[in-house]
């Protein structure tokens, strides 16, 4: 058997010639043309200015069709409530004027509502008849619910469904329990979004109506 050098030749064969790389394809590699970087340019500005004001746009019109029924401020009149109540009567906040107005919105399921409860039926009870007047609207609730809940605590002045969500709409009602109070002439005075503080908190809001 023939022995092979360090290099794997034979002894004494002829050294291969060595191969020369292609060195401009390999250069060419740093040719090719990268495609050009985006360019925003003065038409590609206007066009992002004018979507931004679009988008601007849009969130106002927004804003304004998702307030467009409301139509409560503060120490001004308070808008119109007609409804039936559970018992078919009709009430209406107009034929109310003359005494002060608590306006409840409520629901037998909602468990602050259930917490507030027995505030206002205390106070209904003190202030029939002194010139107070509470009326209720109750909120995505079951007639069977809302009269459970009536006969439960005592709340023996007018409740009704808010049917369609019309009146918490035009309140602005986006969660209950929410108390609106509202003077002898009509004036919307104070408002509670939210579960009422305390019975006392309730009875300063009340002195604040009295007619």
């Amino acid at each position: 058997m023939q022995e092979l050098d360090v290099t794997g030749r034979q002894p004494g064969a002829p050294e291969p010639e060595p191969v020369a790389a292609d060195i401009d394809s390999i250069d060419g590699i740093n040719d090719i043309d990268a495609p050009p970087a985006p360019s925003v340019g003065r038409a590609g500005a206007r066009l992002l200015k004018v979507l931004s004001i679009i988008a601007l746009a849009s969130a106002a019109l927004f804003f304004i069709q998702r307030n467009t029924d409301s139509e409560v401020r503060i120490y001004s009149i308070a808008p119109e409530v007609e409804f039936t109540t559970y018992d078919g009567e009709t009430v209406r906040l107009s034929d109310l004027q003359g005494q002060g107005v608590v306006l409840n919105f409520w629901g037998s399921w909602c468990g602050p509502c259930r917490a507030e409860a027995p505030w206002l039926a205390e106070a209904w009870a003190r202030e029939e008849g002194n010139g107070i007047v509470f009326i209720g609207l109750t909120h995505q609730d079951t007639e069977q619910g809302a009269r459970a809940m009536m006969a439960e605590f005592g709340l023996t002045y007018p409740n009704g469904p808010d049917i369609g969500n019309t009146w918490s709409r035009r309140y602005d009602v986006q969660g209950i329990p929410a108390t609106f109070f509202i003077d002898a002439d009509g004036m919307l005075v104070s408002q509670q979004r939210g579960m009422l503080f305390s019975a006392e908190d309730l009875a300063q809001r009340l002195d604040e109506i009295r007619p």
